[in-house]
C-alpha cells in the first residue's frame, strides 16, 4: 500500500491545485450521511477562505457529541490561568464539541470555576500524568501546548513524554498547535517537532520567533526556511500574520502563495493579554476539522466525498500509510491558520470598535462566533 501511494505522488499536487483553482465549486453533499455534508460557498471569500470552507462541517441533527471536534489544552499553571482558558474557551465558541485541559493540580480548581464546560485534568505537574491523561489524547482531534505552561522541569518533562506518545503510538496522526512556553521547550530541543509523526503549527509572537531563531541559530528574515528547518507549519504573529508550511516548492510544482500566505486583515490596536491564547484554541478547530474532513475522505468514503482528487484507500491497520496522507504536506494546515487568523482579527477589531481601550480577551471570547460568521455560513 506505501509503495502504490509513493508511486502516486502527484495526488498531493492535483489535491492542491484543484483546490486553489476551483474556489467557487460548492462541496458536493452526501446522499449517504447528512453529517459529512460541509458549509460550502463562503461569504467574505478569498481563495484561502473559500478552500478551507470545504473541510468546515456543516451542522446537523445526525451528529453525535465530539463528532464536530474534540480539542486538547496541554497549559495552565499557579502562575497562568487565564491563558489555557482562553484557549479553551476559543475551541468552544468556534464550535468545538468537547475540550479537555491537561493543567498543574493547583491550576485545575480555578480553571474549573471560569467554565463548566471544559473538561480538566489535573495532572500536568504529577510523575504519571502521561499514564492519567491517555484516555484524553486518543480521544483528541489537536492537541494545543503551551498556554500558560510555565517553565517546570518537571511539567516540560511531562510535555516531552505527551509529545513522544502522539508521535508513536497513536494509530492517527495528532496535529500539534505549539504557543507561549511551548515554543520555549522547542528552542531547547527542536527534536520533538523535527521528528513529529504529524502535523506540527508553531505560533511565535515577534519575542518568540526571535528567541527560537537565536537558539536554533536560524534566519529570522526567512520564515519559510525556519518552518522547513523544524518540519513544521510556522505561523508568525505579527502586523501581518505570516504562514509558512516548509515545503520545497518546487518538489511540490506548487504556485509561491500555497508555500507563504500573509493574512493582513484589519484588527484592533489593542494589545491585550490573551489575544495569542485564543488564536491558537481557533487554529486547533480548523486544524481539526481538516483532519476529520481528510479522514473521512480517505478512509470511511475513500469514493470521494469532496469529489476533488482519487486518494487511495487507507487500511486502517496501516499507519506509516495513513500519517503521510494527514502531513501538513496537505497544506491543509497552512489554511486552518489563515483562516484562524482571519476570524481572530476580525472579532478583535469589533470587540475594540464596541469598547475601545477597555477591552479584553474575556470580551473577544463573546465575538468569535460572529467572527466565524463574517467569512463563513452557519
Amino acid at each position: 500500500m506505501i509503495n502504490k501511494f509513493v508511486s502516486k505522488g502527484k495526488v498531493f499536487i492535483s489535491f492542491w491545485k484543484q483546490i486553489f483553482s476551483d474556489i467557487s465549486t460548492t462541496v458536493m453533499s452526501s446522499p449517504v450521511r447528512q453529517r459529512h455534508e460541509r458549509t460550502g460557498v463562503l461569504k467574505q471569500a478569498d481563495a484561502y477562505i473559500t478552500a478551507m470552507g470545504k473541510f468546515i462541517p456543516k451542522l446537523s441533527p445526525e451528529f453525535r457529541k465530539g463528532e464536530c471536534g474534540r480539542i486538547g489544552v496541554v497549559g495552565g499553571c499557579a502562575e497562568y490561568t487565564g491563558a489555557p482558558f482562553f484557549a479553551a474557551m476559543s475551541c468552544m465558541k468556534l464550535g468545538a464539541d468537547l475540550v479537555y485541559v491537561i493543567c498543574f493540580n493547583e491550576a485545575a480548581p480555578v480553571i474549573k470555576s471560569y467554565s463548566p464546560e471544559l473538561i480538566v485534568y489535573p495532572y500536568l505537574d504529577d510523575p504519571q500524568a502521561l499514564q492519567k491523561i491517555l484516555p484524553c489524547l486518543r480521544r483528541v482531534h489537536a492537541l494545543v501546548i503551551g498556554p500558560g505552561l510555565g517553565r517546570d522541569p518537571g511539567a516540560f518533562r511531562n510535555v516531552e513524554a505527551i509529545i513522544s506518545y502522539c508521535s508513536t503510538e497513536l494509530k492517527t496522526c495528532l496535529p500539534l498547535i505549539i504557543d507561549a512556553d511551548g515554543l520555549f521547550l522547542i528552542g531547547q530541543k527542536p527534536s520533538l517537532v523535527k521528528t513529529y509523526s504529524g502535523p506540527v503549527i508553531l505560533t511565535p509572537n515577534a519575542i518568540e520567533y526571535s528567541r527560537l531563531c537565536n537558539e536554533l541559530s536560524l534566519n529570522p528574515e526567512e520564515p519559510a526556511k525556519v518552518s522547513e528547518a523544524l518540519n513544521a507549519v510556522l505561523l508568525r504573529k505579527g502586523i501581518s500574520d505570516v504562514i509558512c508550511n516548509g515545503i520545497n516548492q518546487n518538489r511540490l510544482q506548487l504556485p509561491a502563495d500555497c508555500i507563504t500566505i500573509s493574512c493582513c486583515k484589519p484588527g484592533s490596536v489593542r494589545r491585550c493579554g490573551g489575544q495569542g491564547d485564543i488564536l491558537a484554541g481557533c487554529t486547533a478547530v480548523f486544524a481539526a476539522w481538516f483532519m476529520i474532513a481528510v479522514y473521512e475522505e480517505c478512509v470511511l468514503r475513500p469514493s470521494g466525498l469532496f469529489n476533488l482528487i482519487d486518494i487511495p484507500q487507507i487500511s486502517q491497520t496501516d499507519i506509516s500509510h495513513r500519517k503521510n496522507v494527514y502531513s501538513y504536506r496537505y497544506h491543509g494546515f497552512s489554511l486552518a491558520c489563515y483562516a484562524a487568523c482571519c476570524v481572530t482579527r476580525y472579532c478583535s477589531k469589533i470587540t475594540f470598535e464596541r469598547l475601545g481601550r477597555s477591552m479584553t480577551a474575556s470580551d473577544m471570547l463573546e465575538r468569535i462566533h460572529e467572527g466565524f460568521l463574517y467569512y463563513f455560513h452557519e
